[in-house]
């Protein structure tokens, strides 16, 4: 996880793919770009948590009645520990609250399909912690009849839970930052919002933009021709590029995502 905030993210400047279904951009790319922009330090505990297999018995507790590594896994549900029967992020806000915790969860981001040109749909949501808890998870050891257990702690604080995926989408990064930001702050991000995508033909230079998950691509020129994807020829799989349309231009064109580098 990054220590520091890093507003560039050029690393993470997203991609976009031309196959069979369409134009797409990369939606795990696009989430580590907000998650490098946006955290000022990363959660290596609910990350951590948040990747438990189905087989492991997870709980919190109070920091301070955390008990030593010592302890049984049979131990596990007694005393001031709280069971987690779900690992998304509000189940889990829920349960801390239901233990009298100080702890909230909301969604901040979430793809209307079809809307982006993102691959998969993408989910962002908040966690206001204000009581820290320590977690426990027990997972079954390979061999005996004894559990593998580990612990982490996670301090009071505001974090952003990234995930991505159908149905129970799979947390990609945890960040603990300094405010919890507004959808408009998440769109400015560069090619996050991943709602646009820009058309260049190397030869004749002109370009167009497709917006809102569209296939459709606008012209920059007033006098430009409005195009869309489906009639393009030659679709290049393996360049990205398809012919230009503009008649009698023979150059190809390529795909960038709008607010990205080429």
């Amino acid at each position: 996880m990054t220590s520091q905030p890093n507003h560039a993210a050029r690393c993470n400047t997203p991609q976009v793919t031309l196959t069979e279904h369409g134009l797409a951009i990369d939606a795990t790319t696009t989430i580590m770009a907000a998650y490098s922009t946006l955290a000022i330090s990363g959660s290596l505990a609910l990350a951590a948590l948040f990747a438990s297999g189905p087989d492991m018995r997870c709980s919190i507790e109070r920091p301070a009645k955390r008990r030593s590594a010592t302890d049984s896994a049979s131990n596990a549900h007694t005393g001031d520990k709280v069971r987690l029967e779900s690992l998304v992020p509000s189940a889990v806000a829920a349960a801390a609250t239901a233990a009298g915790y100080e702890t909230g969860c909301r969604l901040v981001w979430a793809d209307r399909i079809g809307a982006t040109f993102a691959n998969r749909p993408r989910l962002i949501e908040a966690m206001d912690v204000g009581t820290g808890f320590t977690y426990e998870r027990a997972a079954p050891a390979h061999l005996g009849t004894g559990a593998i257990v580990s612990r982490g702690d996670v301090p009071q604080g505001s974090y952003l839970v990234f995930s991505v995926g159908l149905g129970v989408p799979t947390v990609q990064a945890v960040a603990r930052v300094e405010q919890i930001p507004t959808t408009e702050a998440l769109a400015a991000i560069d090619g996050f919002a991943a709602d646009r995508i820009t058309a260049a033909c190397g030869r004749c230079h002109r370009q167009w933009t497709a917006r809102d998950g569209r296939p459709i691509f606008d012209p920059a020129d007033p006098d430009g021709i409005e195009w869309d994807l489906g009639q393009a020829a030659n679709l290049g799989f393996i360049t990205g590029t398809v012919d230009c349309p503009v008649p009698d231009c023979p150059g190809r064109v390529g795909f960038t995502a709008a607010g990205g580098q080429a």
